[in-house]
C-alpha cells in the first residue's frame, strides 16, 4: 500500500483524490490523494492505448461520491458521414447527445453511488463503422464508435 500526499499519474489511473494540475498534451495529472494510492476507476469498451470506442463503453468507479461524469466526444468525418448518437444510462436514467462527425460534443451525466458505493455509467454508440470497409488499404478491422475523453468531478 502506498501512502503519499500527492501522485503524478497518467490517464490510466484515477485515484481517490483531487486534481491539482493536468498536462493534457502529455496525458498526466497531479493528484492530491485522499487516502492510500489505489485506482478507483475502470473503463471498458475503449481500445487499448486509444480513445476510440467500440459500440459500448462502461465507466465504473468504486468508493464513488455523487458528482458528474463528463464525456467529451468526437468522431472522424473520413469514417462517418452522418450524425452519431451516444446514450448514457445510469441507475435507470438516460441522457443522450447527437452530433455530426465534423463537430465535438459533451455529455454530462450526474452519478450517485449504489448501495455498494459504486457508480456505473454505460454508453451506447450508434452507428459504428469498420475502417477497412470504408478504405480496404487501412487494414483496420476494429468496430469503431467515437472518441471518448472521460473525467469525473465529485460534487462539493
Amino acid at each position: 500500500m502506498i501512502r503519499a500526499p500527492y501522485a503524478l499519474l497518467d490517464q490510466t489511473v484515477v485515484p481517490d483524490g483531487e486534481v491539482v494540475a493536468r498536462d493534457e498534451p502529455l496525458g498526466i495529472t497531479l493528484w492530491r490523494l485522499t487516502g492510500p494510492l489505489a485506482n478507483t476507476t475502470t473503463v471498458t469498451g475503449l481500445y487499448r492505448n486509444d480513445t476510440w470506442s467500440g459500440p459500448s463503453v462502461t465507466w465504473t468507479r468504486v468508493r464513488c461520491r455523487p458528482g458528474v461524469l463528463r464525456a467529451d466526444l468526437f468522431s472522424d468525418p473520413n469514417l462517418f458521414d452522418r450524425r452519431q448518437v451516444i446514450r448514457a444510462t445510469t441507475d435507470g436514467s438516460t441522457a443522450a447527445v447527437a452530433f455530426p462527425p465534423t463537430q465535438t460534443a459533451t455529455l454530462r451525466v450526474p452519478v450517485a453511488p449504489d448501495s455498494s458505493g459504486r457508480c456505473v455509467v454505460r454508453f451506447d454508440v450508434a452507428p459504428t463503422a469498420v475502417p477497412s470497409e470504408v478504405d480496404p488499404a487501412s487494414g483496420d478491422d476494429r468496430e469503431l464508435g467515437a472518441h471518448f475523453v472521460l473525467s469525473f468531478t465529485p460534487s462539493p
